[in-house]
């Protein structure tokens, strides 16, 4: 799959309203249950959304389920967010965090409800898949921070990540070029089963790309070094792998690959059928990011 593979898209996107201070916003947990593992975390992201944006956090009735619960109730997680698209009065909805599994919500999915509504929608990793569900719905989604990965972050959300929000979500002027990340970047794991850890910040290496770039090559995962370019954001996440859109979600391909559902179209299909990526169950798993597969949970 190359960096144009889907430079023929030609449907029209929708795009949500510009989000305002004071706004509602719904927090959903459509994969992993790191909520309930985590809840001191799962606090210090929600303070962020109100103390750095003004916005008013709705948590959605099971997004705070154990993760075990949320294992074996893949329909719960969807009405979560059929509410929450359906909803009038929320701006917003942004994920808790990712995981591996939201593909099982697809059938219990309602496109037509995402596409009468159109609204915010925030995440990255495992709810690429809901991002697929906007694009069949006509949707413009972002790919971005989650409550307990970005706005949760150790020390406090970095700058560089708080400008980008304001710039996307709180303006309806193009976000323009991406401007330099002077801060630095991080990869340290900081466990989040030790409460002093949340007012502790990360190390940072000095803002250099080939450094960020060396480490991703020395990731022994050989399918994440299929990317179409590179720019580590000031949490030193992995480079963006196949198209932006995707992230490095290459479970993410395979698992709609194998769906009986058609996101896409046949074209887009006959790509995904090339994704190969292997996948770690670890839905109710409520160790801490770092100490699942050695990194943080996606």
């Amino acid at each position: 799959m190359t960096c144009n593979s889907f430079s023929s898209w030609q449907r029209p996107l929708a795009k949500p309203g510009v989000l305002r201070p004071g706004d509602r916003v719904a927090i959903v947990t459509p994969s992993w249950g790191g909520s309930a593992c985590f809840p001191q975390r799962f606090e210090a992201g929600l303070r962020c959304l109100v103390d750095e944006f003004g916005l008013k956090p709705v948590v959605m009735p099971h997004a705070k389920k154990p993760a075990d619960w949320l294992d074996q109730n893949p329909e719960a997680r969807a009405s979560d967010l059929m509410q929450t698209f359906a909803d009038q009065e929320i701006a917003a909805i942004v994920t808790s965090i990712g995981g591996d599994d939201a593909i099982r919500l697809r059938p219990h999915l309602d496109i037509g409800v995402i596409t009468e509504n159109p609204k915010v929608f925030l995440g990255y990793s495992d709810a690429t898949v809901m991002h697929f569900a906007c694009l069949k719905a006509g949707l413009s989604s972002f790919y971005g921070p989650t409550v307990m990965a970005s706005f949760a972050e150790n020390g406090g959300m970095h700058d560089f990540k708080k400008q980008a929000i304001r710039r996307v979500l709180f303006s309806a002027a193009p976000p323009g070029e991406l401007p330099r990340n002077t801060e630095g970047w991080t990869d340290e794991l900081l466990d989040w089963s030790v409460p002093g850890n949340q007012d502790q910040m990360r190390r940072l290496q000095p803002p250099t790309f080939a450094k960020a770039l060396a480490r991703l090559w020395r990731d022994p995962r050989p399918s994440d070094r299929r990317v179409c370019g590179s720019s580590g954001d000031a949490e030193g996440h992995r480079p963006l792998a196949i198209t932006p859109i995707l992230g490095r979600r290459h479970p993410v391909l395979r698992d709609i690959r194998r769906s009986s559902v058609t996101f896409l179209g046949d074209a887009v299909d006959a790509q995904l059928r090339r994704a190969r990526h292997p996948q770690q169950d670890s839905r109710n798993d409520c160790r801490s990011p770092g100490r699942r597969s050695g990194r943080a949970a996606g």
